[in-house]
C-alpha cells in the first residue's frame, strides 16, 4: 500500500497540471498490483524472495506493455502499413500497433 501510494504522489508530481492520466496511471498501477497478489492468495503462495521477483518481473512486463502500446497509439501516422488488409482506419492502427509492440513479447 505504501508503494501505491508512493507511486501516485510521483505521478502527481510529474503529470501535476493534468488530473485525469494521474488517476488513470495510479489507478492502472492498482490494479495490476492487486491481481497479483489476489492470483497469489488464490494459489496460496507466500512471498519468498523468488515469488517477489517474479512479481516485479511481471508488473514490469504489464506497465511496459501498456506503455509502448500507449506510445505507438499515439505517434501512429499514416506512413506504410503492416496491415494493408483492413479498410477502416481504426482497426488498421491497433493491428499495426500489436504487431509491433506484440512481437517481442
Amino acid at each position: 500500500s505504501n508503494n501505491y501510494n508512493g507511486m501516485h504522489y510521483v505521478h502527481m508530481l510529474y503529470i501535476y497540471n493534468k488530473l485525469p492520466p494521474t488517476v488513470v496511471a495510479s489507478l492502472t498501477i492498482f490494479s495490476i498490483f492487486y491481481c497479483l497478489m489476489g492470483i497469489l492468495s488464490l494459489f496460496g503462495l507466500d512471498l519468498d524472495p523468488i515469488t517477489m521477483i517474479v512479481v516485479i518481473i511481471a508488473i514490469g512486463f504489464s506497465v511496459d506493455f501498456t506503455a509502448h502500446t500507449c506510445y505507438h497509439f499515439y505517434h501512429y501516422d499514416n506512413s506504410p502499413h503492416i496491415s494493408n488488409k483492413c479498410n477502416d482506419y481504426q482497426t488498421r492502427k491497433l493491428t499495426d500497433i500489436y504487431l509491433v509492440v506484440g512481437e517481442p513479447i
